[in-house]
């Protein structure tokens, strides 16, 4: 019987990646089959629509559809066993998220206080052995290890690489290294419409940023020092917020922008928009997805990004352009005779 690692992804694209960035490491580690489950309502509003690889491909791993996993439990889920023994009669079902952040679905044992992620890092670090189960399911929440170096492993589908090179197409100016990015996140600024579910991060948040004005200000002079005894650039504003994009615009003036989804926030981010949202705007799901991934394209294309030192979507991003890998590259510019290409990797932090 093959062994799995069955990850549950849950949240904003930057902590689903980071959990999928572990889980690629951990099975190729323990030569596991992985099963990436994004069938959570952040990612899709129908379970049976599409999935993780409708948009994405993997490679360096062996890998199973999450549908094919539900039929091969189905027909052998008895003789399976599964860490932790909580998900035992769970594995297939896609309501995850409404228990997944309960302890005992995130301790490989009972009466553990190791979290599974912390074990996983273990194992992955040649610390412990691996956990005898059959099947180890990999819950996308608390803490995780990942390196972003594992992005290589990861690549666009075919239809998603071609839809968002229709996205970009558009907008020539857009070409790998010849433009500055700025992430402006709203989805964690009360001040923006957005929310963050843990109180601690939300007070962090509103005390450095208590107004839209400090933010812009502190977000802008971050940038301008990044532009010192640097060749000037056009600069990109990439954002979960179309207020954002305007209000950077009437402070320092016109800027290139892609189009986005522009629906007043209400929780943490646009993964949170519900269906009603996007029927009133005509947008399905998966536009809505390839819209985001075309964003973190367009960040870790860019020559540098500025980004407010919080958001898991730019750390992502940076993390990737640090590694020297990404989802799709752009097409270079055309060098002019004579000139250099700027090759700078930069990223600045607001704080």
């Amino acid at each position: 019987m093959m062994r799995f690692a069955v990850l549950k992804g849950i949240q904003g694209f930057g902590d689903r990646l980071q959990c999928l960035l572990q889980a690629i490491r951990y099975a190729q580690h323990t030569e596991r089959v992985l099963v990436v489950d994004w069938r959570d309502t952040d990612w899709t509003h129908d379970a049976g629509q599409f999935d993780f690889h409708d948009f994405f491909r993997l490679s360096g791993v062996r890998w199973f559809g999450v549908q094919e996993f539900c039929q091969l439990v189905q027909a052998y889920g008895s003789q399976l066993s599964v860490a932790p023994s909580t998900w035992t009669h769970k594995l297939t079902d896609w309501r995850y998220q409404n228990w997944v952040y309960s302890e005992i679905f995130s301790h490989p044992r009972q009466a553990e206080e190791e979290s599974l992620n912390q074990c996983i890092s273990e194992i992955i670090a040649y610390k412990r052995p691996d956990l005898e189960a059959d099947v180890v399911v990999l819950p996308g929440v608390y803490r995780r290890v990942c390196n972003y170096a594992d992005v290589r492993w990861l690549r666009l589908s075919r239809w998603a690489e071609e839809r968002i090179q229709q996205l970009v197409a558009p907008h020539p100016q857009l070409r790998r290294r010849r433009y500055d990015a700025v992430h402006l996140r709203g989805g964690s600024k009360s001040w923006a419409g957005g929310r963050v579910p843990l109180k601690s991060l939300a007070e962090q948040i509103d005390t450095t940023w208590p107004e839209e004005e400090d933010f812009f200000q502190r977000m802008h002079n971050a940038y301008t020092k990044l532009l010192k005894e640097r060749e000037p650039l056009p600069l990109l504003l990439v954002s979960d917020s179309e207020k954002l994009l305007e209000g950077w615009q009437r402070r320092y003036g016109e800027c290139l922008t892609v189009p986005t989804f522009n629906a007043v926030l209400e929780e943490s981010g646009t993964h949170k928009i519900t269906p009603q949202q996007l029927q009133q705007h005509k947008v399905s799901k998966s536009e809505l997805n390839l819209e985001l991934i075309r964003d973190f394209v367009l960040l870790t294309n860019a020559r540098s990004i500025t980004w407010d030192g919080i958001s898991l979507f730019a750390k992502a991003a940076v993390g990737c352009k640090q590694s020297g890998v990404g989802l799709m590259w752009l097409p270079e510019a055309e060098q002019q005779p004579g000139a250099a290409l700027d090759q700078g990797e930069s990223s600045a932090i607001s704080s």
